[in-house]
């Protein structure tokens, strides 16, 4: 395999029948599926990257949209389908294909859930360096979406524990890019590039990563019973000490009932060597008063992470630096949000339900302007998907997605419209 492109041949194929050509390819007819309203009524789920090849190999030409996901669970932005005629399904694409503990490298194929990963790192005196939210994740969801949970502050994101990647692209070109040594950096630019398009490029099949040690000591605290201003100057402080690697603050409107009496709840978290583990968690809990040591800090965070407020929920993602922090929690706080910050890495995660959400959007527009940083919406009701992108990107950035979209994907096959700007 190689990072090399196959140039489309001369001339235009003719389509084949849309319904006959998907009989060939063995899809199975089934109830609608939906994807963010978009309904898909076939499927397929090969086994192996070589099927993934030939499926899309024998698509070329046609005009059918190919839908990609893995269990479908894997929270973080992406715009619903323009077209959705085949849903591609990657389950069957796992496994741990190669693993070497003395190193702390492995290959899993991309439709292994996360929980299998980290059980066969745990093992080895390893843990897998992602953590977002989803109980049934697969990896190559996770790296489609870029998706993130509260260690990222300790873990970095998604894309620096990519080594390689396997790609099948639109035309079934199967590619790889990076590899399996640490030091070897060959094509890194392009896992980095897959990591987080949302499908639309080409296909994750596998992917090489790097896992880190298990730390020595890891301790968990918990604050409440004080005003949001005053945890999350606590939060914020917690999180830039050495051992940090989880640091996150809950406001009231996302607790049950929308209230409670003890006003926002934080959660840190700390790991790597014992002493210093024990410094960081000491000075920390002697901050505030009412500070505990709990069992688990990421847990809760991720929960509330993923949280949905119901019907007519909009959830939006703003990375405002972590110098504007208090700034932005203050103008959502302000405006009527329920929030989870995450001081460490500049990131909010903005919660509210509203009938009609241009009032909503409108306000964290500009507060995103005002500060700078990137804006994304997670989840929104499927009726208003037609008229927000999940991506806010500028027009210079749509362009760049748009040309890379044609560079790789040309008949636009690949999860279309899914990805930023649309496309």
């Amino acid at each position: 395999m190689s990072d090399d492109r196959k140039t489309q041949p001369a001339g235009t194929p003719e389509r084949p029948d849309r319904a006959q050509l998907l009989r060939q390819l063995g899809a199975e007819e089934h109830a609608p599926v939906s994807i963010d309203g978009a309904l898909v009524h076939r499927s397929l789920r090969p086994g192996d990257a070589a099927a993934v090849a030939a499926i899309l190999s024998q698509l070329r030409g046609s005009d059918i949209a190919v839908v990609v996901r893995g269990a479908g669970s894997s929270p973080g932005p992406s715009n619903p389908p323009k077209r959705a005629d085949l849903l591609l399904e990657t389950t069957k694409l796992s496994g741990v294909d190669d693993f070497d503990p003395e190193e702390g490298v492995i290959h899993v194929g991309a439709g292994t859930r996360l929980s299998t990963i980290r059980e066969a790192a745990r093992a080895a005196g390893w843990e897998l360096p992602l953590d977002p939210p989803g109980t049934s994740a697969t990896l190559g969801g996770v790296l489609a979406r870029a998706a993130v949970g509260p260690r990222e502050l300790g873990f970095g994101p998604a894309r620096d524990c990519v080594l390689g990647l396997d790609v099948v692209l639109a035309d079934g070109t199967v590619t790889r890019c990076g590899g399996r040594v640490v030091k070897n950096v060959t094509g890194f630019d392009l896992a980095r590039l897959y990591t987080g398009s949302c499908g639309i490029l080409g296909v994750i099949v596998g992917a090489w990563l790097r896992l880190r040690p298990r730390p020595a000591a890891v301790k968990a605290l918990r604050a409440s019973g004080f005003d949001r201003p005053r945890l999350l100057a606590w939060t914020a402080e917690a999180a830039l000490r050495g051992t940090a690697r989880a640091a996150g603050l809950v406001t009231s409107g996302l607790l049950p009932g929308g209230s409670t009496e003890e006003g926002c709840l934080a959660w840190v978290e700390f790991a790597g060597e014992v002493l210093a583990v024990e410094e960081d968690a000491n000075a920390t809990f002697r901050a505030l008063p009412g500070v505990e040591e709990v069992e688990e800090a990421a847990g809760p965070l991720r929960e509330w992470q993923a949280a949905s407020l119901g019907d007519r929920a909009l959830r939006a993602r703003l990375h405002a630096g972590t110098g504007s922090i208090e700034t932005a929690s203050a103008a959502l706080e302000e405006a009527g949000f329920a929030q989870l910050v995450y001081p460490g890495t500049g990131t909010l995660y903005a919660h509210t339900r509203a009938s009609a959400l241009h009032g909503p959007i409108k306000i964290l527009r500009s507060l995103r302007e005002r500060l700078g940083g990137d804006l994304c919406f997670e989840e929104m009701p499927d009726d208003a998907k037609a008229d927000y992108d999940a991506f806010e990107v500028s027009p210079d950035e749509r362009q760049l997605w748009s040309a890379l979209k044609q560079r790789f994907d040309s008949e636009g096959r690949l999860n279309p419209g899914r990805g930023a700007g649309r496309l």
